[in-house]
C-alpha cells in the first residue's frame, strides 16, 4: 500500500489551507484558467508557482503584459501561443494543445506548463516503468479542499478498458450513440463490444506498444497503441485507455500519530482515463486543526 500525507506529496495542515484561502481567492481567477486551451490541466499553475496563486511564472508575466490587472477580458491569442514563455524548447500553444492560438484544442494526456521548463511534450510514456510518482495539486474552494491525484501509473495491456474516440449509433431508435469498447483481462483473455454485439476471444503482445487479438467471428486484428497520443488503434479505429481507480482511503489526524477513517465528500470514479487526474473533495471544519493523508491500497 501507498500513504499519500503532508510528509510526503504536500498535503498541508488544514489551518494553512484556511489562511491561504483569502490568496488563493486574489490572485487565482477561475475565468483566466477557462480562458487557458486545456488550462484545467493545471489550475492556477498555468501563470504562477504555487497552486493558491501569488507570485506569477514566465507565462503568468506574459499573460499579465496582454491583460489589464483583474481584468477579465479575453487573452489567448496566435501571438501568445508562438511565444516560448519557460525557454523550453516548445512554443506556449504546443504546450496547451493549441499551437495555432485559435481557441480549438485538442485534449490530450501530453498537455504541459508552458510556464515551467521541467514540464515539457516529447517525452514518451514507458511500459513497466515504476519509478514514476503520484502528482498533487491542491486548491480551496467554498470551505472544501479539493484534491486532484495524478497517478502516473505505469503503461500495460491488461485490466484496462478502451473506449473509441468515435460512437456509432445503435439499433434502437432514440438512443444515443455509444462507443465501441474492447476489455483486455487476465491472462490474454478479451472482449469487445461493436454497439450492440459482443465478441469473446485471446490478446498476445507482441512488443511493449503492438497486440495481436484473436475474436471470435471478428477475425485476427493487430492493435498498436501510441504513447505520444496515449491511444490504440485497432481495426482501424483509435480507442482511449481506462485504468481501474485503485481503493484509496481517507484518513484524518489532529496530531498525525493518530489516524482514523473518515468519508470522502464525493464518490471516487470506479475508472478513471489514464494519464488524467482523479479529483477528491475534502469538506473542512474552520473550528478544527486536521491533517489528512490517502492510503491507496495496491494488488
Amino acid at each position: 500500500m501507498k500513504y499519500f500525507n503532508c510528509k510526503h506529496i504536500g498535503f498541508c495542515q488544514i489551518t494553512l489551507l484556511m489562511l491561504l484561502m483569502a490568496k488563493a481567492k486574489t490572485d487565482a481567477h477561475p475565468w483566466r484558467v477557462a480562458q487557458i486551451p486545456n488550462g484545467n490541466r493545471f489550475g492556477c499553475l498555468n501563470c504562477h508557482h504555487s497552486s493558491y496563486g501569488g507570485s506569477r511564472n514566465s507565462f503568468g508575466i506574459l499573460v499579465g503584459t496582454v491583460v489589464g490587472k483583474g481584468s477579465n477580458a479575453s487573452f489567448w491569442s496566435g501571438e501568445l501561443a508562438a511565444k516560448d514563455s519557460d525557454g523550453d524548447g516548445y512554443s506556449n500553444g504546443e504546450e496547451l494543445g493549441d499551437s495555432d492560438g485559435n481557441g480549438k484544442p485538442i485534449n490530450t494526456a501530453k498537455i504541459t506548463n508552458p510556464g515551467d521548463s521541467r514540464s515539457k511534450p516529447g517525452k514518451l510514456a514507458q511500459p513497466n516503468d515504476d519509478t514514476s510518482k503520484p502528482e498533487i495539486k491542491i486548491g480551496i474552494e467554498n470551505e472544501e479542499l479539493s484534491i486532484m491525484i495524478k497517478l502516473n501509473e505505469p503503461f500495460r495491456w491488461q485490466n484496462t478498458r478502451y473506449e473509441s474516440l468515435k460512437k456509432f449509433p445503435q439499433p434502437w431508435m432514440g438512443l444515443p450513440d455509444i462507443p465501441n469498447e474492447i476489455w483486455l483481462k487476465h491472462k490474454g483473455n478479451m472482449e469487445m463490444r461493436i454497439t450492440d454485439m459482443m465478441f469473446i476471444g485471446n490478446y498476445e503482445e507482441l512488443g511493449n506498444y503492438k497486440i495481436e487479438a484473436s475474436l471470435l467471428g471478428l477475425g485476427d486484428v493487430v492493435g498498436e497503441f501510441n504513447p505520444e497520443t496515449n491511444m490504440l488503434n485497432f481495426d482501424k479505429l483509435d480507442y482511449v485507455p481506462y485504468f481501474i481507480v485503485p481503493e484509496m482511503i481517507l484518513e484524518e489526524s489532529k496530531d498525525m500519530r493518530s489516524w482514523k477513517r473518515v468519508k470522502f465528500s464525493n464518490s471516487l470514479p470506479r475508472e478513471y482515463k489514464w494519464q488524467e487526474e482523479i479529483k477528491i473533495e475534502i469538506q473542512m471544519n474552520k473550528q478544527e486543526n486536521k491533517f489528512y493523508r490517502i492510503r491507496i491500497e495496491e494488488d
